[in-house]
């Protein structure tokens, strides 16, 4: 990570980067100072707890998911494992976060881990176990942010991928996406809905025509077909900067390629017109490398539309706007 922030960009959440960087302050600062007032240590230990606890679950659940897109928890499954799940925005909406907001994110991310590791280190030497054990809680709490969002932004990073992706509300809309690239065949199939429900995806295996610099082979094959904008990361192919518009992002060689082969998919950051469909009261079949009409690998059931739009409802009213992908993880 650069030391510096980048240049010429202002802060695009600075009350969200305030509180991000608050309560990792406010522990750190009344660790240091709280001898100086009080004399329990019961005080000091749940005063810094609690402050880091609140900027455990403000990272979490807040200026992770605004700043750099990424959200994370973990669950026991019904084998009584430990699982990891991530929520990330796509990959061009990543391209096009504050580069300066990401760079507080993590900065400061790993910065509050470091100098706890410091004080640490001071008490075990200074044979301070009970500050030890403060300290302890703190880096744990600090170090659970850091491996959370470190696995959510490496697993956001598997491009290419192509992916199927839903907005649940009264009338739903969909696609099949492009955009980050393609690794197999997709289709999405409305079933018994009411609207424009037209089949969108991508039935061509685009791996037999990639271009040679967006290719990504194994074993001398080609196994999946990288995005422009992940192979060149620039402004006119990630749609960002002066190109952050529908006006002056228009398709490029690559995306005309992707977008001939599979003219359902969406192909780049604004094929709006053509790629996204509306359905109501519909049921989805998933198919994956097969024909458009082939029977389902995956189905979702209108029960289980519903039970999305709920979450969406309570996320909307608790005002966490974040547009995550489809997740097949539906319960």
């Amino acid at each position: 990570m650069d030391l510096n922030p980048p240049p010429g960009e202002n802060y695009a959440n600075p009350r969200i980067c305030f509180f991000h960087v608050l309560f990792k302050a406010g522990a750190l600062a009344f660790y240091i100072l709280s001898a100086l007032f009080f004399d329990s240590f019961v005080i000091i230990f749940v005063v810094t707890v609690l402050l880091s606890a609140l900027d455990f679950w403000v990272v979490k659940n807040v200026s992770g998911r605004i700043l750099v897109g990424l959200r994370w928890w973990n669950e026991i499954d019904d084998n009584g494992e430990s699982v990891w799940k991530f929520e990330c925005l796509d990959q061009e909406a990543l391209a096009r976060m504050n580069k300066k907001d990401s760079w507080l994110f993590w900065w400061t991310l790993y910065l509050t881990a470091v100098v706890w590791i410091f004080f640490g280190i001071f008490s075990l030497i200074r044979f301070q176990a009970d500050y030890l054990l403060v300290v302890g809680v703190c880096l744990t709490l600090s170090i659970a942010n850091i491996v959370g969002f470190t696995k959510c932004r490496k697993a956001s990073g598997e491009t290419p991928s192509t992916l199927a992706e839903f907005t649940l509300t009264t009338s739903d809309f969909y696609d099949v996406s492009l955009v980050d690239g393609f690794n197999l065949p997709m289709s999405v199939r409305p079933v018994n809905g009411h609207g424009n429900c037209s089949v969108a995806g991508c039935i061509s295996d685009l791996r037999q025509n990639c271009p040679s610099e967006l290719s990504v082979k194994t074993g001398g094959r080609t196994v999946a077909c990288r995005s422009a904008c992940d192979v060149f990361n620039t402004d006119e192919y990630c749609c960002r900067g002066v190109y952050g518009n529908p006006v002056t992002c228009q398709p490029t060689y690559y995306s005309k390629k992707f977008k001939n082969a599979c003219p359902t998919s969406y192909s780049y950051a604004y094929d709006d017109p053509t790629s996204i469909f509306t359905c109501s009261g519909a049921d989805y079949v998933i198919t994956f490398c097969g024909s458009k009409y082939e029977p389902s690998s995956m189905h979702i059931s209108q029960q289980q539309v519903d039970l999305q739009r709920i979450n969406d409802w309570i996320l909307k009213e608790l005002d966490h706007e974040f547009d995550v992908g489809f997740d097949t993880s539906f319960k």
